[in-house]
């Protein structure tokens, strides 16, 4: 196991394209982890993975989990077998750092965050957009009144789907445009507004049994309102704005910031314009940062485990509305282990 001044040992479930153009880059310019090995179905891709990268791979996903030379282990599968691979982790005594969605169904995430309560282990799930400077400091314009009273948030994000893309066309895979993309504008949604919506409204465009497209509503105790669009048949956009009593803040690569662009922020107050220039990052190398210190510190405060709680709640309301067809009221959908542990009031 790590002594106390070593880094965190990363152990990533799962060789696809993601993880070797997103996650591995970030875990080496990262401080407080590196990456100690990989898995796969496929021993050979999991070889030519680790030859690739300089690193350790493992025989089977299980073998991977057995290694006591893993602290935190990089669930990057797709979200079907988030559930299954994220609680045998936790009982394996791994953290857990999982994709979004951390699962298609607010019950399996319930369930992962009452495994890891029981094994003593942490979890995060993987928005790496709010640990970017570009997040935090429009949030900050937000908080400090300089927009006024948040009214209006509209969140975008999209792409045209290669034709040759199987595996999110496979409903069997728990992919779909709601569970993969359209968690961020939503996720975004609640974190400006500060507070859980009251009720949504969720449309979805299907193809071949798979939501290929999207739209939701959000409306707040505030009376603020949240517009989310997302679509596997479009040109690439990914973007948010908000508008307040005051003024207006715009952001264009709000979820996907590239490590070597430096961000604008357009802020409109009053009549006046000022864009607004922030340095270049990695957001996912903070994320990673992040949650070390956060299992570091052993606070046992579960700050992580809460807030994927709460998109969880909001996501499970999103789905029933774009099954049932209409409104969707946020009171009326409980998660049975936190409702056990006396939480159904916070959540």
């Amino acid at each position: 196991m790590r002594s106390d001044d070593s880094k965190f040992r990363y152990g990533i479930l799962g060789c696809g394209a993601a993880a070797a153009r997103l996650v591995i880059p970030a875990l080496k310019d990262c401080g407080r982890a590196e990456l100690a090995f990989v898995a796969s179905r496929d021993p050979k891709r999991a070889q030519a993975y680790a030859e690739r990268f300089g690193c350790g791979h493992a025989s089977s996903y299980e073998a991977l989990l057995r290694m006591e030379e893993i602290d935190i282990v990089y669930v990057a599968l797709p979200i079907r077998l988030h559930g299954e691979w994220t609680q045998r982790a936790l009982k394996a005594g791994k953290h857990v750092h999982c994709e979004k969605s951390l699962a298609p169904s607010l019950g399996e995430v319930d369930q992962i965050l009452e495994c890891a309560r029981e094994n003593e282990r942490r979890v995060l799930e993987g928005f790496m957009y709010r640990f970017h400077s570009l997040f935090q400091r429009v949030r900050q314009v937000v908080r400090s009144g300089e927009i006024g009273a948040l009214k209006s948030y509209v969140g975008s994000f999209g792409f045209s789907l290669p034709a040759g893309d199987s595996l999110r066309r496979d409903p069997q895979m728990g992919m779909g445009i709601l569970n993969e993309v359209g968690c961020y504008p939503v996720s975004a949604a609640r974190l400006f507004f500060d507070s859980e919506p009251l009720s949504v409204v969720c449309h979805l465009g299907y193809e071949s049994g798979v939501d290929f497209s999207g739209s939701a509503t959000l409306e707040f105790a505030s009376g603020g309102s949240a517009y989310c669009a997302f679509g596997y048949d479009r040109s690439y956009r990914c973007s948010y704005s908000l508008w307040g009593t005051k003024g207006h803040v715009s952001v264009d690569r709000a979820f996907t910031t590239p490590p070597t662009l430096e961000p604008l922020v357009h802020v409109e107050r009053m009549g006046r314009s000022e864009e607004l220039k922030l340095p270049a990052e990695n957001h996912f190398s903070k994320m990673i940062d992040a949650f070390c210190i956060e299992i570091q510190s052993d606070s046992g405060r579960g700050h992580f485990e809460e807030e994927a709680l709460r998109q969880a709640k909001v996501m499970e309301a999103l789905r029933l509305s774009a099954r049932q067809g209409g409104k969707v009221d946020l009171k009326d959908v409980i998660p049975v282990c936190a409702s056990q542990r006396g939480l159904r009031g916070s959540l």
